[in-house]
């Protein structure tokens, strides 16, 4: 038996990853609570950090598993890059609008 494949490695590497992906989210929830100017905003950010934390796990705490399939990782990894862009983008955008 491979003990990649152990119940023993497995079911804590799980409760790992759902600790990640929790704690992921809370912190950017209590950072982001005070001062975010739309709730719409807040929510894209939450989903960002879940998908994020989601393809970490995926490649740190799964390392000989595939928790994702290598095409499901690769279209993860570009939808968390374009988020981030247009996360970035809309930020600049609004800032120099605050500015004029």
């Amino acid at each position: 038996m491979n003990p990649t494949n152990s119940p023993a490695l497995l079911i804590p590497a799980i409760l790992v990853s759902l600790a990640v992906i929790i704690a992921a989210l809370y912190f950017t929830h209590k950072l982001f609570t005070a001062d975010m100017q739309s709730s719409i905003t807040k929510i894209v950010i939450l989903i960002l950090v879940a998908l994020s934390a989601l393809w970490i796990v995926d490649k740190l705490v799964f390392m000989n598993r595939n928790l994702l399939s290598v095409p499901q990782s690769d279209g993860l990894f570009s939808l968390i890059s374009g988020l981030v862009l247009t996360c970035v983008g809309v930020y600049f955008g609004s800032q120099t609008k605050s500015k004029d």
